[in-house]
């Protein structure tokens, strides 16, 4: 053999030697990346895990903040509200109240002012009623009296009717 082929020889050996190498380094760098890359996926899902929990439970506490806050807020709303319907029924009771005393006290003046009046009336009708009475009673007297005095004058008339008559025949048979 000579030189050439033998460095030929030693050239296809270190020429396979450098294929099996770099298929080797190949394959090593496949796993060493696929390991890199797993346990770097492996890593963020556990940092998006913590970061996830740790948003959740920040959420979580704002939403709680915020609900004890609203929850503050609506019990201080309802205690003013409270407070003011109490105040504005406490005022609506008040002027109700001073309504009905006025509206007492005028119903007493008018009811006395309807006594006061009734008595006025029923004196004044007792007034009247007495008047026609006694008036009437005038009356009876006056118009008995009429009739007493014209039975009388009818009597007078008769009489002085029965003279004249008596006269006149009296007369007619003289002159005849």
């Amino acid at each position: 053999m000579t030189n050439e082929k033998l460095l030929m020889e030693i050239g296809s050996m270190i020429s396979n030697t450098v294929r099996d190498a770099i298929r080797e380094s190949e394959e090593r760098m496949k796993v060493y990346v696929h390991d890199v890359v797993h346990n770097a996926v492996q890593a963020s899902e556990k940092r998006l895990s913590k970061q996830i929990q740790e948003v959740d439970e920040r959420l979580s506490k704002q939403i709680q903040e915020v609900d004890e806050r609203l929850s503050k807020q609506i019990r201080e709303v309802d205690e003013r509200l409270s407070k003011q319907i109490q105040e504005v029924d406490e005022r609506l009771s008040k002027q109700i109240q001073e309504v009905d005393e006025r509206l007492s006290k005028r119903i007493d003046g008018l009811e006395q002012q309807i006594r006061e009046v009734d008595e006025r009336l029923s004196k004044q009708i007792q007034e009247v009623d007495e008047r026609l009475s006694a008036s009437i009673d005038n009356l009876r007297g006056t118009v008995q009296q009429a009739l007493d005095d014209t039975e009388s004058m009818a009597r007078q008339i008769a009489a002085t009717v029965e003279r004249v008559e008596g006269l006149t025949s009296n007369c007619q048979c003289q002159s005849a």
